[in-house]
C-alpha cells in the first residue's frame, strides 16, 4: 500500500506522534523551560536543582516528568 502525503500533512502527523510518544504513565515530559514555567522559577534554578527535581539527562538535555514537578510542589507545601 502506498500513501501520498503533502509535506504539511507529514509534519502534522509527526508532531502528533511525537506528542503522544512524550506522554507516559507519569504524564507529560517537560524540558527545562517547561519545568521552570510549572514551578514559576528561573531556568537557572531548575538547572541547579535538577537532581532534586528528578531530572533525567537525555543526551545533553535534561527532561522532567510533570508528575515529579507535582510531587515536588506538594512536598514543599507540606501536603
Amino acid at each position: 500500500m502506498i500513501v501520498s502525503l503533502t509535506v504539511g500533512q507529514l509534519r502534522e502527523l509527526i508532531a502528533e506522534i511525537v506528542k503522544e510518544a512524550l506522554k507516559t504513565n507519569d504524564g507529560e515530559i517537560l524540558d527545562v523551560e517547561g519545568a521552570a514555567a510549572v514551578l514559576n522559577v528561573s531556568t537557572d534554578w531548575i538547572y541547579r536543582h535538577s537532581k532534586q527535581l528528578g531530572g533525567r539527562k537525555i543526551g545533553k538535555a535534561i527532561r522532567f516528568y510533570r508528575s515529579d514537578m507535582d510531587k515536588f510542589m506538594k512536598s514543599r507545601q507540606g501536603i
